[in-house]
């Protein structure tokens, strides 16, 4: 499924001094972040995966991961990570894979980050996510959500791609994957998941790329009921990989200027406006200002959960200010 027949809009936001400016999500709160401001990598917010895994990672992968601040550090306010050409442990090729398991583990939210991936054939970033605990079984069963993923070979085309029991690359029904193209491989875009109970959304820059929709198929189908955690990869070819690793442009990097998880906020929609455990005029203050002062919206406010903040709101109120009272 394509979003745009033409290309899709650059990220418009490319200066370094707007890099950094936070998403606003009416009814969605900042539960984790990581800015990449530091001197160094947080190893409390993220792991690194070390060797070639099982079968090159479950796809005939080339590289080798490894810790080492040649292969991810901190430059300029953005992660980086590097995948080099050179001899390395029996690979031809090192890179690193970072994670968030047992440090940043979320069931339902919006997963955004700002990236910009390289252009050399043989190279695969990736911005996903996968199970923690895996309570369905191992790959494909407790599921995969591919945020980004782009191959070198097709410059500038990024997917977003489910996998689970039902629609997978290992004898099931090969997965729908949501595209576009981008000026991924020369700009920063900001690439989105959506995620509730009922939906998988997937965004680029705010332009709308599918949904995978949960549907009477049981786990097989819908697995993402669970905690995933957020993977950060830069892999060299594959069993994929349709064109030659191209050698002479190493090394490459995948930029990462953000990472950001938002969750719904949790409201009680008691009445208590101003959080003072009292349910009082004072509330009805704290609402009508809101009504005529601001253009943000706060879904604690929304007594009637309607979608609005108006007159409507405040008659809530007052009835159960009376109610209370009595």
């Amino acid at each position: 499924m394509e979003c745009c027949d033409a290309p899709c809009n650059d990220d418009e936001n490319n200066d370094d001094d707007n890099d950094n400016n936070e998403e606003q999500f009416d009814g969605y709160e900042l539960v984790w972040n990581d800015e990449f401001n530091g001197n160094s990598i947080d190893n409390s917010k993220w792991n690194f995966e070390i060797g070639t895994g099982n079968w090159g990672w479950g796809n005939g992968e080339h590289q080798y991961y490894t810790s080492r601040s040649e292969n991810a550090f901190i430059q300029d306010g953005k992660l980086i990570i590097r995948a080099l050409l050179e001899s390395y442990s029996s690979s031809n090729y090192t890179s690193a894979r970072m994670t968030t398991k047992n440090k940043g583990d979320w069931t339902y939210g919006k997963i955004v980050a700002r990236i910009k991936v390289p252009s050399a054939g043989g190279t695969w970033p990736a911005f996903w996510l996968m199970p923690t605990n895996s309570v369905y079984g191992g790959w494909p069963n407790s599921g995969e959500i591919d945020i980004m993923e782009h191959y070198g070979c097709d410059n500038n085309h990024i997917h977003s791609t489910v996998h689970n029991n039902m629609y997978n690359w290992n004898g099931g029904i090969p997965p729908t994957s949501y595209s576009a193209y981008t000026s991924a491989t020369s700009d920063f875009h900001i690439y989105e998941t959506e995620w509730n109970e009922d939906e998988l959304n997937f965004y680029v820059d705010g332009q709308y790329l599918g949904t995978y929709f949960r549907t009477n198929g049981g786990w097989q189908q819908w697995p993402y009921n669970q905690d995933f955690y957020i993977i950060l990869n830069l892999a060299i070819g594959s069993h994929f990989m349709q064109c030659s690793t191209e050698d002479e442009l190493f090394p490459q990097q995948l930029e990462i200027d953000y990472v950001r998880v938002y969750q719904e906020v949790q409201c009680n929609l008691n009445g208590d406006t101003n959080s003072d455990n009292d349910v009082n005029v004072i509330d009805i203050v704290v609402l009508v200002d809101q009504i005529l002062n601001s253009s943000n919206f706060d879904p604690c406010l929304d007594l009637n959960q309607d979608g609005l903040i108006n007159v409507v709101d405040v008659v809530s109120l007052i009835n159960l200010i009376i109610s209370t009272n009595r």
